[in-house]
């Protein structure tokens, strides 16, 4: 009988995503902001999520639909957010059945040669530091895999 079973990419770790969040953490601070940060698996359910203390709470809700969309679209949330543009090709995606679509800068889609591992969503601050932040949670995480 053949294997059927499908070979996937590792999602991130609970430690690596937890590192990960201090990673986004130390950004924030640098850059002065407080953030929410959410990572999330290749099917975008949630492993890890954690707000600074003074980040302001819709932060929350805002960085795990950030990471979801990044996941289940496979792209950075800051491309959709141009390509859902009025007149663009995907115009009206945001409006879509699908559960929590954000389509704001912030959600990086985490990926490697052996695939898609998951997404980091970062909400907080303005478009610049969200998506800084969440790249140093991306580089921690994928430095992790390396290791």
């Amino acid at each position: 009988m053949m294997n059927t079973w499908v070979s996937i990419p590792a999602r991130p770790s609970l430690a690596a995503s937890d590192d990960a969040i201090e990673a986004a953490f130390s950004c924030a601070r640098h850059h002065d902001v407080a953030i929410a940060v959410a990572i999330v698996d290749s099917a975008g359910q949630l492993i890890c999520f954690k707000r600074m203390d003074t980040a302001r709470p819709i932060a929350a809700d805002l960085a795990m639909c950030k990471a979801r969309t990044a996941a289940v679209f496979q792209r950075d949330t800051s491309e959709l957010q141009i390509m859902a543009a009025s007149g663009s090709p995907a115009f009206g995606v945001q409006h879509h059945d699908f559960a929590s679509a954000g389509i704001l800068p912030g959600g990086i889609p985490l990926r490697s040669d052996a695939g898609l591992h998951g997404a980091v969503g970062v909400s907080g601050a303005d478009r610049e530091r969200d998506i800084a932040c969440a790249r140093a949670a991306c580089l921690s995480l994928l430095k992790k895999e390396q290791e």
